[in-house]
């Protein structure tokens, strides 16, 4: 009896051995079946992302083909006129300055619309060394009646040999005029307005204070967000520094605002120098 207890005992071990290999090699072909299942959801979502940002750049380019049309027509009419005005100044008088001024600042939309349009076609594209002296006084010029008009003083220091920065110059004025009217705003009964430029070993700063009306930190804190805008309804889109954002962000460039109600802000922005 003993003998067969001893039989009986070694065959159940033998059971649960071969029905322990059994469960482990059932555990083993789930746990590969289930990092498969997870592999293929993970493609599958890569895809579905991927696919939902193709859709949504096809939708991105042809509302900036429908624009660029639909901009381009008045924009080629409104150059025709001004150059037609501008045959009946001398050249080198302040007329015929100020009308090329108006030119060329048609001539930089016509470009940011292009570009624009390549960018939903190709992507980023790599950009040119640029002297940011040369293209802030440019904006200078073309800023001059407005700040003028509006009564605000405008005070210049920029920095001997500032270094050049990697820069697409349309997309950065673009930024300086932004920035421009956005202290504009901020005095509607006139002030002053400092823009300076400097560098170290390594950046490019630019820097835009001016002495309005200045805001709060809670306000401060949102005005990079998209449709954010403490303007009365009709006088802002709250774009503006949304999109100065993102062209810094394509350029690897930073932003940071210092702002105190009544005691104006400051805008500083720093670029990699080449």
């Amino acid at each position: 009896m003993m003998r067969q207890i001893r039989e009986m005992t070694a065959e159940r071990t033998r059971q649960n051995e071969i029905l322990q290999e059994k469960v482990s090699a059932a555990t083993s072909e789930l746990t590969q079946k289930n990092e498969q299942l997870e592999n293929a959801n993970l493609e599958l979502f890569r895809a579905t992302r991927k696919m939902s940002g193709m859709e949504r750049r096809a939708a991105a380019g042809q509302t900036a083909a429908e624009f660029a049309h639909e901009v381009g027509t008045p924009l080629n009419l409104i150059s025709g006129h001004v150059q037609l005005l501008q045959t009946n100044f001398p050249k080198e008088s302040k007329d015929a300055t100020r009308l090329q001024t108006i030119i060329a600042q048609i001539e930089r939309i016509e470009q940011i619309v292009r570009e624009m349009l390549d960018r939903t076609r190709f992507g980023a594209s790599e950009h040119p060394p640029l002297n940011l002296n040369e293209l802030l006084q440019k904006t200078f010029d073309a800023v001059e009646p407005t700040l003028v008009e509006n009564r605000v003083e405008l005070k210049i220091d920029l920095a001997e040999n500032l270094p050049l920065v990697s820069g697409d110059a349309d997309r950065l004025q673009q930024v300086f005029l932004n920035l421009v009217n956005n202290a504009l705003d901020a005095m509607p009964a006139g002030g002053k307005l400092e823009i300076s430029t400097a560098f170290n070993a390594n950046e490019v700063a630019v820097e835009f204070i001016d002495n309005g009306a200045g805001m709060d930190t809670d306000t401060s804190g949102k005005i990079f967000q998209p449709l954010f805008t403490t303007k009365e309804r009709g006088r802002g889109t709250g774009l503006g520094l949304f999109v100065v954002n993102r062209i810094l962000h394509e350029h690897a460039a930073k932003i940071t605002v210092e702002s105190e109600p009544e005691k104006g802000t400051k805008f500083k922005l720093l670029f990699q120098r080449i």
